[in-house]
């Protein structure tokens, strides 16, 4: 059998039937993957075997609020062993601007014109990136 690494398009469907074991096991809801969540599991190196895969499929599915990436960068940096395949560029972009407008929503309890104005943004960008993100505002209200 091949390993992770080389694995690529099968890791997303790995990932998401270990996210449904998990979700099913302790009967919470299934939460999809976005765009940015499948990019980073297709992007990274995988040094690990079908059991790293696993085990951030387990976080993911069973902490709110969380990304792929955040799962992967946790990894890394309590790992120093320097196989590890670093997360690229356009990723961190991503996660970062995701925790940005995640920060700001949760600042502003959900109240979006706040948001709007804390990160001088037009509604149609702010709603276009909370959807990319996954992002919902009802879950930050108070």
């Amino acid at each position: 059998m091949p390993d992770l690494r080389h694995r690529g398009s099968d890791i997303p469907l790995l990932f998401e039937h270990f996210c449904r074991i998990a979700v099913k096991e302790r009967g919470k809801d299934f939460k999809q993957l976005s765009p940015i969540d499948h990019e980073t599991l297709t992007l990274y190196g995988w040094p690990g075997n079908v059991r790293e895969l696993r085990n951030v499929a387990l976080r993911y599915a069973l902490e709110p609020n969380t990304s792929v990436a955040k799962i992967l960068a946790g990894y890394q940096a309590q790992d120093d062993i320097d196989t590890i395949t670093p997360l690229p560029l356009s990723v961190k972009v991503q996660e970062f601007e995701r925790s940005l407008i995640e920060a700001s929503i949760r600042q502003q309890k959900g109240n979006i014109q706040l948001v709007l104005e804390q990160l001088q943004l037009p509604r149609r960008t702010l709603n276009q990136k909370m959807q990319k993100y996954g992002l919902n505002r009802a879950d930050y209200l108070d």
